[in-house]
């Protein structure tokens, strides 16, 4: 059973995506991450009750060294009045008001950008994230700070202050391994570990602090080795072996190229490179399963899949996803997973 954490929380939060082990984090799911990180940030920031954490990341993420007297106010994906966009954290005091913008892999928009458009009154449609900053009414008399917080920075990236409309904005990078070290607290541990997850450099090792694995080599050599076994036993195009930590699950993606499955295309959508994955995964009842995965181009077209195909049922977190655990009472892994792909390669 899993102990109350971030990482738990996002597992069962709305931000994760269940249904396709092996796929790749898509941009839609990045933003999901990303929403989640500043969320969890922001909870971290309002109840670390010794403020240890909130002002050790105002004194070296936001550059603000005269915190006395100063109360700030958190905000998440704060809105610009005129719907131009959101910004993904603000920490607001009465002299001061700071702006951050987080990334987990995705580059910056344009419009979020010093070095781009951040200036501009329009991009792509898009007001400048500078020129929001000064259009604040209720921001008219404090000092601006903007913050990108990513987990990799560029050499070139150094504070600076920009100049828009007489208005000054100080202008500062960061990265989300500085983050380690602002407090002793559970909930900061907690955040650090998940962001680990996400295989943010200087973050890693909160998952894998004294860990000692070399008694468990044998069994995972024989995953992968089972796997691999497996890839080329069925003949199938996939890819290798891949361990996903996001997804929890090990496995390989199943090409949609393969000329034995060209049939199951009246299932699929036709434009994906992926048709389905098989290998190891942690069910949604939280226990490792062996599966086999299709991907469906709608939830139509999932349910006239599991009709010809009866071992696969829908799966719920993903209507148009089927999917075929193995059974209790079934032989070894690897002959379960060669005739269930055999089965795929019937047209009856």
């Amino acid at each position: 059973m899993n102990g109350p954490s971030f990482a738990e929380l996002y597992r069962r939060s709305r931000y994760f995506s269940r249904s396709r082990p092996g796929e790749e984090t898509d941009k839609a799911e990045m933003q999901r991450l990303e929403e989640f990180a500043v969320a969890a940030t922001a909870f971290v920031l309002q109840h670390d009750a010794k403020r240890r954490f909130r002002n050790a990341f105002l004194r070296k993420v936001c550059g603000l060294d005269h915190l006395a007297g100063e109360q700030f106010e958190i905000g998440v994906q704060t809105d610009y009045q005129a719907g131009s966009g959101k910004f993904d954290l603000t920490l607001v005091s009465k002299r001061y008001a700071v702006v951050v913008e987080a990334k987990i892999r995705a580059p910056l928009d344009a419009h979020q950008d010093p070095h781009k458009d951040f200036r501009k009154r329009r991009s792509g449609g898009k007001i400048g994230y500078g020129c929001q900053m000064i259009d604040k009414r209720e921001w008219k008399t404090k000092a601006l700070i903007y913050v990108v917080l990513r987990s990799e920075s560029d050499a070139h990236e150094k504070p600076r202050s920009l100049r828009i409309a007489g208005r000054e904005i100080r202008v500062r990078f960061a990265r989300w391994c500085e983050l380690d070290g602002m407090s002793d607290s559970s909930m900061l541990t907690s955040l650090l570990e998940w962001l680990g997850r996400l295989r943010i450099k200087g973050l890693m090792e909160h998952n894998f602090k004294n860990m000692k694995l070399a008694q468990f080599m044998e069994k995972a050599w024989n995953l992968d080795s089972l796997l691999e076994a497996v890839r080329s036993e069925s003949d199938l195009k996939t890819r290798k072996v891949k361990c996903e930590r996001d997804n929890a699950s090990i496995g390989c993606d199943i090409l949609s190229q393969n000329a034995d499955l060209r049939y199951l295309k009246e299932f699929a959508n036709h434009t994906a490179s992926v048709l389905g994955w098989f290998g190891y995964v942690v069910a949604p009842d939280g226990k490792p399963r062996l599966s086999v995965w299709f991907y469906a181009g709608s939830e139509e077209k999932a349910k006239k899949f599991t009709r010809r195909f009866s071992n696969f049922t829908p799966f719920k977190e993903d209507p148009k996803a089927a999917v075929c655990f193995q059974p209790p009472n079934s032989k070894g892994d690897f002959r379960w997973l060669i005739d269930t792909l055999k089965r795929l390669k019937r047209r009856s």
